[in-house]
């Protein structure tokens, strides 16, 4: 036997770990998946009951996602939830009736966790931000009472989240082979419900497994209570508005965990840096500015929530740490700097740049600074370019997938020769079959609902796969979908565009369904992640995707009804980011008089070079690859609106886990995943089902 013969890792002793592909051969991974992980042909997959089920607990995860992109600006996904839930409470019926119900295998666990999380994320993205705006865009130009301004009517919102959410799903259809078979991009959610199943599968009944069990159900209801503390406030002011108010004096007795926790004074940036405030900020159009003495930074705050902590946990420290000190230096040099020097540059007056850009109260006395509307064009320049220049090394396995749209005349035996995976992959003419029809159906549902041209919904199919890619990438390096900074760029496209020019509305729901399919396609990679770690038939995990899209439609308008009955609810119980910063955004790009600051404009074109020079490092220097800044996570804290409220939680967790790596390995390996992903997922729930509880309140009192 040859040298090459015994190292061939195909068939050295078999791994089949999260990382284990990791470590082979580019060109042997799929050969080696096929062999030793695809287990999709021994047990079943997508099941009857596991789509009910699936169903059910999506209709959670979609209050979960609505809830912190309202909150936060951003949400996560619940498939480790769904995993536990799965097999806890089907084990559970089994016990009951005797063994007569039979329990799920770890292929249909994994197929209900994925019906769930589509069914909870994919569609929520355009509510949240383009509809969410489209409502405050209404508060603020109608004249109506916030109470009579509600939702967008369903036969407008749901056709335009099911056409959005399909094309996203076709779009990831080429994507998948490039990121996950071959790049093997981590998705940090999809490994930690992978790592649970197969802990709950593997050796039922050890030691490990029902203490990793006990960790999650401990923290999932430990950050439930917690959350549910933080939303006593809104149940209380829900019950006072009713007439309840012993229940909402009640309530305000029990609220005793802060939303944030406020950094002392003398970490205050405006007065760390020059002694900026009390000082007066000169226009070069002669518009003065008092920046008021107690003025601070909105966001330079600890955020008092395990959500986010559970989440750095999850995405490790390099990111993690690249998001904190790309914050430290946004709010305590790059901000500080902006406002002595050009806060209101541009401004010559207009209100909306204004307003966007600072808080002045009514004696002219600067209050607050949003910097993230001058940042989130650099992070987003940042993510354009390092998903693209790390797309252009993969450019070989791109071409690839596409080559399955023109098959060679040759038998199905010849082709499987040379693909090991082509009967079980989806085939790139499904990618064609889907994107036509779901192309026209959003065209015309543009067309009709919102009187969007025809050649506006053309351009939407474009950007979105353009756009898919990124969101991908981003899920795959820092498990976020940056949807609301690509939409910035899809609404700066827009309005330039004839047809949409001047008019925010067409604004608002182009750049919304565009970078909702965008969306769509970044969560979809997540769960196909799942898939691939455990085996799963991808052919399969797409129809199930199919199946949880249409549900998601479905449920999406009844809970955003609930979460947001009307424009007073939404301007006045949320804050609501994405919704805010479509709207403000729609207004500038269309307001003829205003222009973007000079300073915005060097920051894109540095914001690019550093999108293309890191991707460049990582290839050239991959030893060093873990010490170097993570180009997904500095672009993403740039476009959040709280920076170092959101980093400095992300960071608290890494560190975290690294100190218990350090002290003890093997606990933090067995637990560390279980604990983190029921931080995240206890918390978003029960701050869902809260919010849509007070809605209730409210409505049984009107």
């Amino acid at each position: 036997m040859s040298k090459e013969e015994t190292t061939n890792p195909i068939e050295q002793e078999v791994d089949t770990s999260v990382f284990a592909l990791d470590r082979i051969p580019p060109e042997q991974r799929d050969a080696y998946w096929r062999k030793h992980i695809y287990r999709a042909d021994k047990e079943p997959q997508l099941t009857v009951r596991g789509a009910i089920f699936g169903g059910l607990i999506g209709i959670l995860a979609c209050a979960s996602s609505m809830y912190t992109s309202l909150k936060i600006g951003w949400g996560f996904g619940i498939a480790l939830v769904a995993v536990i839930l799965s097999f806890v409470v089907f084990n559970f019926m089994r016990s009951i009736s005797g063994g007569r119900i039979k329990p799920m295998g770890i292929l249909e666990n994994a197929a209900t966790s994925s019906v769930a999380s589509v069914t909870g994320m994919t569609t929520t993205h355009t509510v949240v931000s383009a509809f969410g705006a489209l409502m405050l865009l209404e508060l603020s130009t109608s004249g109506l009472a916030p109470e009579a301004i509600g939702p967008a009517p369903w036969y407008k919102m749901v056709p335009t989240l099911f056409f959005a959410a399909l094309l996203g799903t076709c779009l990831a259809i080429p994507m998948k082979r490039a990121l996950i078979n071959q790049e093997r991009l981590r998705f940090p959610s999809a490994i930690a419900s992978a790592e649970t199943l197969k802990s709950l599968y593997a050796t039922s009944g050890s030691a490990v497994t029902k203490n990793k069990v006990r960790t999650l159900l401990g923290s999932l209801g430990f950050a439930a209570v917690l959350g549910l503390i933080k939303q006593l406030p809104t149940l209380a002011n829900a019950f006072a508005e009713t007439g309840k108010n012993a229940i909402a004096d009640v309530c305000t007795r029990l609220a005793f965990v802060p939303e944030v926790i406020n950094l002392p004074d003398w970490v205050n940036p405006l007065k760390i840096w020059g002694g900026i405030q009390g000082s007066t900020v000169v226009t070069d159009k002669g518009i003065k500015t008092v920046v008021s003495e107690d003025a601070n930074l909105p966001g330079v705050s600890l955020d008092a929530s395990v959500l986010l902590i559970g989440a750095g946990m999850l995405c490790g420290l390099r990111v993690s740490l690249t998001m904190f000190f790309t914050a430290i230096a946004l709010d305590w040099v790059i901000a500080p700097w902006l406002i002595s020097q050009d806060i209101l540059h541009v401004a010559s007056g207009s209100d909306i740049f204004r307003n966007i850009e600072a808080t002045v109260d009514a004696n002219g006395n600067f209050a607050g600074f949003r910097v993230v509307y001058w940042s989130l064009w650099m992070g987003t320049a940042i993510m354009v370019m390092s998903s693209f220049t790390a797309l252009a090394f993969q450019w070989r396995t791109i071409g690839r997938a596409f080559s399955g749209l023109f098959p060679k005349k040759s038998s199905a035996t010849t082709d499987e020769a040379h693909d090991p995976v082509a009967d079980v992959e989806v085939p790139m003419k499904w990618f064609v079959i889907g994107v036509i029809p779901s192309a026209i159906g959003l065209i015309v549902t543009l067309h009709f609902a919102f009187n969007t041209a025809w050649y506006l919904g053309l351009l939407a199919i474009f950007l979105a796969g353009a756009f898919g890619l990124i969101c991908a990438r981003s899920c795959g390096e820092a498990d976020t979908n940056p949807i609301g900074a690509m939409g910035k760029i899809s609404q700066l496209i827009y309005s330039v565009m004839p047809g949409a020019r001047g008019s925010v509305s067409t604004n608002l729901i182009t750049g919304g369904v565009t970078a909702s399919a965008g969306g769509a396609a970044g969560d979809l990679m997540t769960d196909m992640k799942l898939g691939n770690l455990l085996g799963l038939k991808p052919r399969i995990q797409f129809w199930t995707q199919l199946l949880a899209i249409c549900i998601g439609t479905i449920i999406a308008y009844p809970i955003w009804t609930l979460l947001v009955p009307n424009a007073k609810v939404l301007d006045e119980n949320y804050a609501a980011p994405p919704a805010r910063m479509w709207k403000a955004v729609a207004e500038f790009l269309n307001d003829a008089s205003v222009s973007l600051p000079t300073t915005v404009y060097w920051a894109m074109s540095i914001g690019a070079i550093i999108g293309i020079a890191l991707p460049i490092l990582d290839r050239l220097l991959p030893k060093l690859r873990p010490y170097m800044p993570s180009a997904m996570g500095m672009g993403i804290v740039l476009t959040l609106p709280s920076a170092f409220n959101n980093s400095a939680s992300f960071a608290i967790g890494a560190i975290a886990i690294w100190l218990w790596n350090k002290l003890h390995k093997k606990s933090e390996e067995n637990y560390s995943v279980a604990l983190a992903s029921g931080l995240v997922g206890g918390e978003s729930i029960a701050c869902a089902l809260a919010a849509m509880a007070a809605t209730a309140i409210l409505a049984s009192g009107s």
